[in-house]
């Protein structure tokens, strides 16, 4: 149960090595004591991320559009695949705004870091959100005979999707203070996609349910 010898030898030879004991297995938990070994390494105290984004008002503020940014792209999806599948009732078509949702982005990427080195990415990020934001609001017209609106204007979010994130990651190292501060905001930033996945669509899914879908396609491009 030796946690450095844990750390050092890897779970799966640590759970090995306590079941050719059984008194041993019975009172080591290899994937505990991992955690336990590695927790100093990964754990990046909430106190501290907190305190850099109450002094660093610069990386206060791109967090925060990153979290809206984030939010609002899985906020309006939810609804669009909602609306979709009630107009369309076609599986297909609800599969290919999936598809509309994560293709352009797969297309865009590459050309996103060549845009980002070439000009200013203060600019770019402004642009990109009001062409965004534009797109959203034409959610709003998606109707029977406009089916074809919604693949347009998810593809145009999703294509500019893919350049917000290296425009934040790059103009990162110039908001920190210090290489510590850096490490910790990309920590943070680094994660902010994954939790903002599971919250907006769980949001998103209640406002499209209680208030209307156009309400959330109005809300996400505000």
């Amino acid at each position: 149960c030796d946690p450095a010898f844990i750390y050092e030898s890897g779970w799966d030879k640590a759970r090995s090595a306590a079941k050719k004991d059984p008194n041993a297995l019975a009172e080591c938990d290899p994937f505990r004591d991992a955690a336990i070994a590695l927790a100093p390494i990964l754990r990046r105290p909430p106190q501290d991320v907190h305190e850099m984004l109450r002094t660093n008002a610069d990386l206060r503020r791109l967090f925060v559009a990153q979290v809206i940014s984030y939010l609002g792209d899985w906020f309006s999806f939810v609804a669009l695949v909602g609306l979709i599948d009630d107009l369309t009732n076609s599986s297909f078509l609800v599969s290919m705004i999936v598809v509309s949702f994560s293709l352009p982005s797969f297309f865009a990427s590459p050309i996103a870091g060549v845009v980002v080195d070439r000009f200013d990415r203060r600019r770019i990020l402004i642009f990109v959100s009001l062409v965004q934001s534009v797109a959203a609001l034409g959610l709003v017209l998606v109707g029977a005979d406009t089916i074809w609106l919604a693949f347009v204007c998810q593809s145009i979010i999703s294509a500019l999707a893919a350049i917000v994130k290296p425009a934040s990651e790059a103009g990162t190292p110039n908001l920190a203070r210090d290489a510590t501060e850096l490490g910790k905001a990309q920590a943070l930033f680094g994660s902010t996609w994954g939790v903002m996945l599971a919250l907006g669509a769980a949001v998103g899914g209640f406002f499209a349910a209680t208030l209307g879908r156009d309400t959330a396609f109005i809300i996400n491009a505000i």
